[in-house]
């Protein structure tokens, strides 16, 4: 689903992504992650998993100044 340059702690610790940058895409996961979830019928376990992850890093970068 992901590569490793597109895992929440990448995009938290990329040093050429603006604030504004790393939130864009950690809701482009978010997106990336319905549809996943909507076409292979992933269990609601990864689900949930993957969406309290995201939360996560967005919690962390929005505390970033």
């Amino acid at each position: 689903m992901s590569n490793e340059s597109n895992t929440t702690d990448a995009i938290i610790h990329d040093p050429n992504a603006s604030k504004g940058e790393k939130l864009d895409r950690l809701r482009d996961m978010g997106y990336e992650l319905k549809r996943y979830a909507a076409k292979n019928e992933a269990s609601a376990d990864e689900v949930e998993a993957k969406v309290a992850e995201i939360k996560s890093a967005r919690s962390r970068i929005e505390g970033e100044k």
